[in-house]
């Protein structure tokens, strides 16, 4: 089952993604958890073995394809919280799909939100709820949002009922994260791009393919196909690595792994010599040489 938490400001929406978490925590093994976080008020959940990931929006698409993956061994179920489903943006969309289909692959969506005025196609999914305090006119049961007390953790039950939610704090999950260490809970992580990946642990690519790097969603080998892309054009502003990226290239194309010993012949130039040294690498006027003899050879190919 997903659920929706919908309340004013400073009504407790946060507070209550703290305390399911570190019941999760206390009670459900096997259980990970996701928070997207844009506020950064629950970033002390990191400390919890169980949570895998609290990440700001600019890291919602990694979150979401990470979801989207089968669970990691041992992990019976995931638990996404989004504190602040505005912060999706377009990702929305994204987000309806992994519901729809999320209980199949064990993944349970827990979002708070002002007001019930996100996508419908989403709402509609997120079949529990939690109001907290708003103004009557915006919620579902409004003779109940008329009489309920303005208290932090104060809502209504998806059955119309006042209800109080627990308030948990900083000791709070400083206990969990205790009890979970003395259990042996394992340290869960989310997979992320890293800073730097060298080229053998980047992958092997497939015969006739070059690796450039890794990512995708599953941040797996990616690779370029000369035979589908017959050219390749790197684009990036000075010191972002573009260099690094044709040797990386020029490495994948003198594997003798993913290509046959001189089957690959290379004219390498770069006015500021970056790429010194390299396979098929000539000075400006040695290239001008041998370019002018590899356009013979090709226009002889034209017929």
């Amino acid at each position: 089952r997903h659920w929706a938490v919908v309340g004013s400001p400073g009504t407790g929406k946060t507070t209550l993604l703290r305390t399911l978490t570190v019941g999760l925590a206390l009670t459900s093994p096997s259980v990970a958890v996701y928070v997207l976080d844009p506020g950064g008020s629950l970033a002390s959940l990191a400390r919890l073995p169980q949570v895998a990931a609290v990440v700001g929006a600019d890291r919602i698409d990694r979150l979401l394809d990470e979801l989207e993956q089968d669970a990691p061994a041992g992990v019976a179920h995931r638990v996404l919280l989004i504190d602040g489903v505005d912060a999706l943006g377009e990702s929305d969309r994204r987000l309806a799909t992994l519901v729809a289909g999320g209980l199949e692959r064990g993944v349970h969506v827990v979002v708070t939100a002002l007001r019930w005025t996100f996508r419908p196609s989403l709402r509609d999914l997120l079949t529990g709820t939690v109001e907290l305090k708003m103004t009557p006119t915006d919620s579902t049961f409004r003779d109940a949002q008329r009489s309920l007390p303005d208290v932090p953790g104060r809502g209504v039950s998806p059955a119309g009922r006042h209800i109080q939610t627990a308030r948990s704090d900083e000791e709070a999950v400083e206990h969990a994260r205790r009890v979970s260490l003395a259990r042996n809970e394992p340290d869960l992580h989310m997979k992320l791009l890293p800073e730097q990946v060298s080229y053998s642990a980047a992958g092997v690519a497939e015969p006739g393919k070059v690796i450039l790097g890794v990512g995708g969603p599953t941040l797996g080998a990616v690779t370029w196909d000369p035979a589908s892309s017959p050219h390749l054009t790197v684009v990036g502003q000075a010191r972002s690595g573009v260099t690094t990226t044709l040797r990386t290239l020029i490495a994948g194309l003198t594997d003798p792994v993913a290509w046959e010993q001189g089957s690959v012949e290379l004219l390498v130039a770069d006015g500021r010599r970056g790429l010194l040294g390299v396979p098929g690498y000539r000075s400006p006027a040695s290239f001008t040489e041998e370019l002018t003899r590899w356009e013979g050879v090709l226009r002889e190919r034209i017929p």
